[in-house]
C-alpha cells in the first residue's frame, strides 16, 4: 500500500526482548495535508478559528480517536508555514501547493509519484465550475440542514464523487467533513439602503465602496445592479491603495491610492491578507468571510490580540459599524476529505468504515459546536460597537430575482468552456428542493434574523 510505515518502538523493544513474542505490529501513517491552517486562537471553535482549517483539524483529531487501536493513525500537514498558533499540532507541507498546483492533483497522483495520500479543504480548491457553490452554498438556495439531505440521502456526495471520477480519472474518493450554517452577509461601512425598491437597489450599486464578497453573489448584484440602470466595477484582487497590508489613505503618501471606487466596487481578494485587517487600515470597506464566531477570532487576529480569550479583547478599533447577520449569499461551508483511490482501497474495510464514521460524526460535530457559539458572537461584536441588522427586503428582492438568471448564465458559460459540473450541481439541488418543496416550504418559518431591524 502506497503509504508511510512506521514500527512502534516499544513494541519492537519488547520483541527484542523477548523472542518467543508475537511480531511487533506494524503501523500504517496516512498523511494528509490541509490547505488551510486551523488557526487555534484562544477561544475558538474546536479544531480552531479558520473555517475550513479548524473544522479539518476537528475532523483529523476525531479520525485519530475512532481509529485508535486500529493500527491507522493521521498526520496532519497544512499548506505553507506552519503558525505559531499550530506549532506542535501540525507538520509542515508533504508537498508544495506551487509544484503541484492544486492537491487534488497531488492526491491524484499519489505518494508513489510524489503526491498525497489525501488532503483536507473545500470543493472551490478543485478548479472545477461546480466548487464554488457546493463550497459555499448557492444564494438562496437550500439551508444548511436541508444540504444534509441532498448530502446522504438525495443524491449529491454520488454527484460529488461522480465529477471527481470523471475530472480526476477515478483517482480520488471524497467524503464531507464539515457542514456549517449560512456565513453572515458581513460588515460594511454604513447602513445599506433600506426603503423603496428599485430606488434602495439603485442606492445600493452606487455605493462608492469595495467590496469583497464570493463569485456567485457579485454575478446576482450585478445582474440586480444592471435591472435598474445600474452597474458596478470589480478590480479583482487589488484593493483602494497600492499595498493591502500597509495603511491606506490621506495621511499614508507611502501606500497611494490606485482604486478610489466610484460605484460598487468588487475587490479586495489579495493573497495572504485577511479581510478584517485590510477594513482595518483602509484598502476595502465591505467583507463577508464567516459565521460571528469566525469574525470574532479574525478580528482579534486584526488586532494584534488572538492570544486573548474574547471577553477580555478590545476590538473597538477594528469592528466595523454595520454588521449584517442575514447569509443570503452564501447559506452554508462544506468541507471535504479526498483519498487517493489506491490508497483507499488498501486501507481495507474496516478502516474504511471508520473513516467514514469519522466523517459524519464530523459534520455533525462541526454543525452542533460552530452553531452553538453564534449568538454570544453577535453580542460580543454588538459588545465592539458594531450594530447587528438583517440584510434589507428591498434589497433581497431584487436580489432573489436576479438570483436564477445570473446562476444559470454562470453554469452555462463553464459548460461552453467545457465544464458541465455546475450545470449538473445546480439541476440535481433544484429537483431535490422541488421534490422537498412541500415539507422545505412549510418548515421555514420566515424567521430568519426576524429579532433583527433592517435599518437603525
Amino acid at each position: 500500500m502506497p503509504v508511510k510505515m512506521r514500527h512502534s518502538t516499544s513494541l519492537l523493544a519488547v520483541a527484542l526482548m523477548a523472542p518467543a513474542a508475537a511480531p511487533a505490529q506494524t503501523e500504517t501513517e496516512l498523511s494528509v495535508q490541509s490547505r488551510y491552517p486551523p488557526l487555534q486562537f484562544e477561544g475558538a471553535a474546536p479544531g480552531g478559528a479558520h473555517p475550513i482549517g479548524g473544522p479539518s483539524k476537528a475532523f483529523v483529531d476525531r479520525a485519530g480517536a475512532i481509529l485508535e487501536g486500529t493500527g491507522l493513525a493521521l498526520t496532519l500537514h497544512v499548506s505553507g508555514e506552519v503558525s505559531r498558533f499550530d506549532a506542535g499540532t501540525v507538520e509542515p507541507p508533504a508537498v508544495s501547493r506551487r509544484e503541484w498546483g492544486t492537491l487534488h492533483a497531488a492526491v491524484a497522483a499519489g505518494p508513489e509519484a510524489g503526491g498525497l495520500a489525501a488532503a483536507l479543504g473545500i470543493p472551490a480548491n478543485s478548479g472545477l465550475a461546480f466548487g464554488e457553490m457546493l463550497s459555499g452554498g448557492v444564494p438562496f438556495g437550500m439551508t444548511a440542514d436541508e444540504l444534509m439531505g441532498w448530502v446522504y440521502a438525495g443524491g449529491g456526495l454520488e454527484l460529488h464523487q461522480a465529477f471527481y471520477d470523471e475530472a480526476f480519472d477515478g483517482a480520488l474518493k471524497v467524503l464531507p467533513v464539515a457542514i456549517t450554517g449560512a456565513q453572515a452577509a458581513g460588515f460594511f461601512p454604513e447602513p445599506l439602503p433600506a426603503e423603496g425598491g428599485d430606488a434602495a437597489m439603485a442606492a445600493f450599486c452606487a455605493m462608492p465602496i469595495i467590496l469583497r464578497y464570493p463569485g456567485g453573489a457579485r454575478a446576482i448584484i450585478r445582474d440586480a445592479c444592471e435591472a435598474v440602470g445600474g452597474g458596478v466595477d470589480s478590480i479583482g484582487r487589488a484593493t483602494r491603495c497600492e499595498r493591502a497590508d500597509a495603511p491606506c489613505g490621506p495621511g499614508h503618501p507611502g501606500n497611494p491610492v490606485v482604486n478610489p471606487p466610484q460605484r460598487l466596487t468588487f475587490g479586495g481578494f489579495a493573497p495572504g491578507m485577511i479581510p478584517h485587517s485590510m477594513a482595518a487600515n483602509g484598502n476595502i470597506d465591505a467583507f463577508e468571510l464567516n459565521m460571528p464566531a469566525g469574525h470574532v477570532q479574525f478580528l482579534k487576529l486584526a488586532a494584534g490580540q488572538a492570544d486573548r480569550p474574547d471577553a477580555e479583547a478590545d476590538l473597538a478599533a477594528v469592528t466595523p459599524p454595520w454588521f449584517y447577520v442575514t447569509g443570503w449569499h452564501q447559506p452554508w461551508l462544506y468541507a471535504e476529505l479526498i483519498v487517493n483511490r489506491a490508497v483507499w482501497d488498501g486501507l481495507g474495510p474496516e478502516r474504511r468504515r471508520l473513516i467514514e464514521a469519522a466523517a459524519r460524526e464530523s459534520v455533525l460535530a462541526t454543525f452542533a459546536e460552530r452553531s452553538a457559539m453564534q449568538g454570544a458572537a453577535v453580542r460580543t461584536l454588538e459588545a465592539a460597537g458594531a450594530t447587528a441588522l438583517r440584510w434589507p427586503d428591498a434589497l433581497s428582492e431584487r436580489l432573489r430575482a436576479a438570483a436564477p438568471g445570473a446562476l444559470s448564465r454562470m453554469a452555462e458559460t463553464a459548460a461552453t468552456e467545457g465544464d458541465d459540473t455546475l450545470a449538473r450541481l445546480l439541476a440535481s439541488m433544484d429537483a431535490y428542493a422541488k421534490a422537498q418543496a412541500a415539507w422545505f416550504d412549510s418548515d421555514d418559518l420566515g424567521q430568519g434574523s426576524a429579532g433583527l431591524p433592517e435599518r437603525p
